[in-house]
């Protein structure tokens, strides 16, 4: 509640952060508009930055998460919550798979500004409630991740990711082995009526909220 903060502390040293490290640190920092650096940053524990930036209205620039190779359960879950003037996502590039449970859940949940997602271009598996809700009312997104390297899911990992993505145009899918509705639960509900899914070829997935958006052209890649 650090509400006439506009610059935030530099972290440049840091290279772990433990469980509960950044919890609700800049909670409702309404006047934050640069975030702080964690580049040199390789392990996230648990709850390592939930809701750290919550609410933080001005928010443009996002913290650089590029090295970051461990992720821990619930360790980004609301991270960006309600951070309306972020445009553009951190990136995890370096992120394989993922420990504990729900760990981007909500994390970018009503960033209505938010333009380009994160990159996770080299995650593979992914828990419980990974991705819960976590570009829900994200208005402003066009594009989504490219999930397709990731092969397994599990119950609810990407439930309601995009709901409410009323501007989406294109979604890179998953590829696992055989597609589970309840591991993709109204994941796009409230997306537009047309746009682009590209899937793993030969992969079978219904139509639907928890499969392909209605309306959608597929691409087998």
């Amino acid at each position: 509640n650090c509400t006439s903060l506009v610059t935030a502390p530099t972290f440049e040293n840091v290279t772990t952060v433990g469980e509960d490290g950044f919890t609700t640190c800049f909670y409702n920092c309404t006047s934050l508009v640069t975030a702080p650096t964690f580049e040199n940053v390789t392990t996230v524990g648990e709850d390592g930055f939930t809701t750290c930036f919550y609410n933080c209205t001005s928010l443009v620039t996002a913290p650089t998460f590029e090295n970051v190779t461990t992720v821990g359960g619930n360790s980004f879950a609301g991270c960006f919550s309600g951070c309306t003037s972020l445009v553009t996502a951190p990136t995890f590039e370096n992120v394989i798979s993922f420990g504990g449970r729900n760990n981007f859940e909500s994390c970018f949940y009503n960033c209505t500004s938010l333009v380009t997602p994160p990159t996770f271009e080299n995650l593979t598996s992914v828990q419980i409630g990974s991705f819960d809700s976590c570009f829900r009312n994200c208005t402003a997104l066009v594009t989504s991740p490219k999930f397709d390297k990731v092969t397994e899911g599990v119950y609810n990992s990407f439930k309601y990711c995009f709901k409410g993505c009323t501007s989406l145009e294109t979604i890179t899918a998953p590829s696992p082995s055989s597609w589970t509705s309840s591991h993709f639960t109204d994941w796009v509900d409230g997306v537009p009526s047309t746009g682009t899914f590209y899937k793993k070829a030969g992969l079978t997935i219904p139509s639907g909220t928890s499969g392909i958006p209605e309306g959608w052209t597929v691409v087998e890649v």
